[in-house]
């Protein structure tokens, strides 16, 4: 389906990207970017802009490996209030329309951690959440690189 792939975490940015959809099994998780992602080519070393995009986390078991919390600020100030969603919970909201934009990207090792925010169906709220994912493999997946 796709002409391109990397599994270099160096080379492939999801930061300020939305995944539109997001499908998994009991050993990987796959997120959609229907306005892809950004790449570091062999030519370049400026980020460029890919179409219609896939990332896949290769796992043991997702309902171990992956870690979704979402965050409350209480009004006025206080300590940040950390809630677990399902795996199964974040995917129904995608599958209506939710979208899930990735605000900042770390890895460690096989230990990934995304920040970012669930834009509920329609925009009409967000909510921030981290979402942690430890993967013995990763692969990026494009069709195409967007000149910009």
């Amino acid at each position: 389906m796709y002409k391109y792939s990397d599994s270099n975490f160096e080379k492939v940015g999801i930061c300020d990207c939305f995944a539109t959809k997001l499908k998994h099994d009991e050993n990987s998780l796959t997120l959609e970017f229907e306005e892809g992602f950004f790449i570091l080519t062999e030519n370049s070393s400026k980020w460029q802009s890919t179409g219609m995009s896939e990332v896949t986390f290769y796992m043991n078991d997702t309902e171990r490996d992956i870690s979704i919390e979402l965050l409350t600020f209480p009004r006025g100030g206080g300590d940040v209030i950390l809630t677990e969603m399902p795996l199964q919970k974040l995917e129904h909201l995608m599958q209506n329309g939710a979208k899930l934009e990735i605000f900042g990207e770390n890895k460690e090792n096989d230990s990934y951690l995304f920040e970012g925010a669930v834009y509920y169906s329609g925009m009409t709220g967000t909510q921030n959440c981290q979402i942690k994912i430890t993967a013995k493999k990763i692969t990026y997946r494009w069709n195409e690189i967007m000149v910009i």
